[in-house]
């Protein structure tokens, strides 16, 4: 058995079809979707050949919070002790929808209550959500029940807004694991239903930093300097493929794009400690944009794709990396990967490799590494389609990163570092087969980059390691350290 103290999923969703209001739904699905909601958008009978596919995801939505949250931590639990991962924590922190950005019913509070009311329920597991919240909500003149009501949001003052969101994190109780007592704290003053988070969606229709309208700009700013005044952890949606409820796509993206939360990060040294984690990562999308692969052909296994010379600074998961980067307190998690898509998960190896060997370091940055910042999230139930159960994604995933000993060696090296006297470390595994670490001499000094020194190319930490950290280490001290 592998033993860590903590398993952590930093990114899931226990809210329900009672949860959504209808309106809204049909808001969104007249457009055509990405998301996994897109199945109630189909012609009748697209939607009759999709039933299997998607019976599990119909089922969950239609359950009562209390069935889903024994359901998900059932499957959690049996997952662990198939793969042999013993922990002494197993912690959940399901991310609520603030899914009113307009109007006449207003869900929010309930879907808060309903979730602490059914967290209780679990057992071995800790349930730990993030409220979700729409600016909107704490924007508009007369009361901030709904989120881009009605009200006159031109009328409202920085310091009202302030104001508004002491009250609303105070009167449901939203309080980090610090104001907590601490980690020794859980199953004690740190209870399952606790609320230890915030969530925010953009592509639910707000602006992150609104910029032609300053005061609507200060009084977003006010939002962030409360959350980084009480250290709260903070998940944000960032990838491409979204819910939407914005004006448009075009709109819902540039409100989701990382580059407004490096505006808000830059703003001042307050908000340059900001907890936050980029939900997401860019997505496997992203990943694939920064590490293109190169097939050789037989498209069959991770040995097949070629990376290239050099990861590309380009695209949205690039845009997160160098904040990681930069930032102490900023991390991102890897939810709702396409662990099944050979070619993604061959590139993030690859994005790990390239940043263990300086490809993404900055100057007069921090260069924190990439294995310290990123966290594991399953965003069940929203993997359901592509995946049967919470054990089959957590084993893709796992299986993943342990390419890093099983295969990782044979990867064709980028050429820059590739020598005829390349160094091959390593030991017999459990199964019998090498387990090769990475160890190529690099004596082109030509071909260093610039500011570098480096003699090899740095090998990964075991799959163990990796796993470790992704599910124990980075999240916990997202959360608190």
């Amino acid at each position: 058995m592998d033993k860590q103290q903590y398993f952590i999923d930093i990114h899931c969703h226990l809210f329900t079809a009672a949860d959504i209001p209808l309106y809204q739904l049909a808001k969104r699905l007249h457009r055509k979707a990405q998301h996994p909601l897109r199945l109630f958008m189909a012609p009748a009978a697209i939607a009759l050949l999709s039933v299997k596919k998607f019976r599990e995801f119909i089922q969950f939505f239609e359950s009562e919070p209390k069935q889903n949250v024994l359901r998900v931590t059932g499957q959690l639990k049996d997952s662990l002790e198939q793969l042999g991962v013993e922990a002494e924590r197993v912690i959940m922190t399901p991310l609520i929808m603030d899914f009113d950005a307009g109007g006449k019913v207003d869900k929010l509070l309930p879907q808060v209550e309903r979730l602490v009311a059914a967290s209780k329920y679990a057992e071995g597991v800790t349930i730990l959500p993030f409220v979700g919240i729409d600016p909107r909500r704490l924007l508009t003149t007369g009361s901030m029940a709904s989120a881009g009501s009605d009200g006159d949001q031109r009328a409202v003052s920085p310091a009202t807004v302030r104001k508004r969101w002491k009250e609303f994190l105070d009167v449901n109780l939203v309080k980090g694991i610090g104001a907590r007592g601490g980690w020794g704290q859980l199953g004690k003053k740190i209870r399952s239903g606790h609320l230890v988070g915030v969530k925010l969606y953009p592509p639910l229709g707000f602006d992150v930093l609104p910029q032609q309208d300053l005061r609507l700009r200060d009084c977003h700013l006010e939002i962030y300097r409360e959350l980084a005044h009480r250290k709260l952890p903070v998940t944000v949606h960032c990838q491409e493929n979204s819910f939407e409820l914005a004006s448009s796509h075009q709109v819902a993206m540039d409100f989701t794009k990382p580059g407004n939360w490096r505006q808000v990060l830059e703003f001042s040294s307050q908000l340059s400690q900001l907890r936050l984690n980029f939900g997401h990562f860019g997505g496997d999308i992203g990943t694939k944009m920064v590490v293109p692969m190169r097939n050789r052909g037989e498209m069959e296994d991770f040995e097949d794709w070629v990376a290239p010379k050099k990861p590309r600074a380009k695209g949205w998961t690039y845009e997160i990396v160098a904040m990681l980067k930069q930032y102490p307190n900023t991390y991102a998690d890897i939810s709702a990967f396409a662990f099944q898509d050979k070619v993604a998960a061959a590139a993030l190896m690859w994005l790990l490799a390239f940043d263990e060997n300086g490809f993404f370091d900055q100057d007069g940055a921090s260069n924190y590494k990439l294995q310290d910042k990123l966290m594991w999230g399953s965003d069940y139930p929203m993997i359901l389609p592509n995946f049967p159960n919470y054990h089959s994604y957590l084993r893709a995933f796992r299986q993943t990163i342990r390419q890093n000993q099983r295969r990782f060696a044979s990867f064709e090296m980028p050429p820059q570092w590739r020598e005829p006297d390349a160094v091959r470390v390593g030991g017999p595994s459990p199964s019998g087969q090498s387990e090769v670490a990475l160890g190529v001499r690099n004596h082109a000094a030509g071909r260093r980059r610039k500011g570098r020194n480096k003699q090899s190319w740095q090998p990964l930490p075991s799959a163990a390691e990796l796993f470790q950290k992704l599910t124990c280490e980075n999240p916990r001290r997202f959360l608190f350290e």
